[in-house]
């Protein structure tokens, strides 16, 4: 299960190695750029939130839990990343693996530039810059994206992301019923 896939990038990687992959995005535009750059291979995308996966996904089904890319931290409070946790361990089965990808944000003090970075796929190349702004105990990130299919346009997205402290998160990943 990838969570929060975006682009489809590692949900793709998965599938190629033999893997049976079920990838979710609250983005169904997300969803629809994942689709394009998986091309035939046999990938489930689903366009939900992650608070979504325990009423929408099937109990115990899946063998491995991915959320990377800082995606947790794009939840509005530690309850809600509480709730999505929880969500996963009931998706996956016993001994089950869940894969957290998270930016320690305390860490800034100050505004952070990523990028750019540059993405091809056959007809579009891509462009993205992240910059991360703090605010007291939460984060401002603005995603600024040009993409060339036909021609070149731009758009941008900003979200506050939570800073998930090291306590919360695991206190969270013991409630939900992970032993390791």
């Amino acid at each position: 299960l990838d969570v929060a896939c975006g682009t489809g990038r590692h949900a793709a990687a998965f599938a190629r190695a033999g893997f049976e992959v079920t990838a979710i995005d609250a983005s169904p535009e997300m969803i629809e750029v994942a689709r394009r750059n998986a091309g035939e291979m046999p990938i489930d995308f689903r366009a939900l939130d992650m608070h979504e996966v325990a009423r929408a996904l099937p109990v115990a089904a899946f063998d491995a839990c991915l959320c990377l890319g800082n995606s947790l931290a794009c939840l509005e409070s530690d309850a809600a990343a509480a709730d999505a946790l929880s969500g996963f361990g009931r998706a996956l089965a016993p001994g089950g693996v869940l894969v957290i990808h998270l930016l320690n944000f305390r860490l800034l003090s100050k505004r952070r530039v990523v990028g750019p970075r540059q993405s091809h796929a056959p007809g579009r190349d891509v462009l993205f810059l992240k910059v991360f702004d703090p605010e007291g105990d939460k984060v401002r990130l603005a995603i600024f994206q040009m993409e060339r299919a036909a021609h070149w346009h731009s758009r941008v997205w900003e979200t506050q992301l939570t800073a998930l402290t090291p306590d919360t998160l695991e206190a969270s990943i013991a409630r939900a019923g992970f032993e390791q």
